[in-house]
């Protein structure tokens, strides 16, 4: 986002913009909560989590180095209507909620920008959600561990399986049994909250076609964009 704004709406933004760290697990929104900053994302991962009356979530939509965390709400003043948690390690600009509003009230590129971020992101949240409905949990599991290693750059995964469980939905021991025959397969190895990627060309052909997709969807929007 921020290499595709002009350089005088960067300067612009600069004063305002804090240098954070993005840490697995690590809560940024809980749903209900008001939005105070927004987050450019600079490398790492966000999650964006839907939660019942029960406490059970399921992810909706990742957020990485194509994102703004927390711009709609921002823009619309009203309180967070997901959970938003770190899921790869990284770094991020931070910025106060209103200053932001404000922003993109003032500059006509800015607000250019986010108005076809945010359509992107729509398509992508839409995506993912046919995605939990109908491919399978293996399919989503291979490309849950690439969207990760696109966004953290190495081979390890910070992911326990308490947490894939959340995202997708099913019990851990679902979880533990796909990742044992991953195992077996040569794909991945597991251990204490870490997934190894040993295969990265055979997990390719393990995801769904949702993972191309999605990758195809944020090229699309910034091809060309780039101040």
């Amino acid at each position: 986002m921020l290499r595709a704004l002009s350089a005088s709406t960067v300067e612009s933004l600069r004063p305002w913009l804090e240098p954070v760290v993005i840490r697995p697990d690590q809560i940024i929104y809980r749903m209900g909560d008001p939005v105070e900053h927004v987050y450019f994302v600079e490398s790492g991962l966000l999650l964006r989590l839907a939660m019942v009356e029960d406490g059970r979530t399921v992810g909706v939509g990742v957020i990485g180095r194509e994102g703004v965390a927390g711009a709609p709400h921002a823009l619309s003043g009203r309180a967070s209507s997901h959970q938003v948690t770190g899921h790869v390690e990284g770094q991020a600009l931070r910025m106060e909620a209103g200053r932001f509003a404000d922003a993109v009230s003032a500059s006509p590129d800015l607000r250019r920008r986010m108005d076809a971020y945010l359509d992107v992101m729509i398509h992508s949240s839409d995506l993912m959600t046919a995605c939990l409905a109908f491919h399978p949990l293996a399919a989503r599991l291979s490309t849950a561990l690439l969207n990760a290693q696109d966004a953290g750059g190495g081979a390890r995964v910070l992911a326990t399986q308490e947490l894939l469980a959340s995202v997708f939905a099913v019990q851990r021991t679902s979880v533990t049994s796909l990742a044992t025959s991953m195992e077996r397969a040569g794909l991945i190895r597991t251990g204490r909250g870490v997934v190894e990627i040993l295969d990265r060309p055979g997990l390719e052909r393990a995801a769904c076609g949702c993972y191309g997709r999605q990758t195809r969807l944020w090229a699309e929007l910034w091809a060309g964009e780039e101040a």
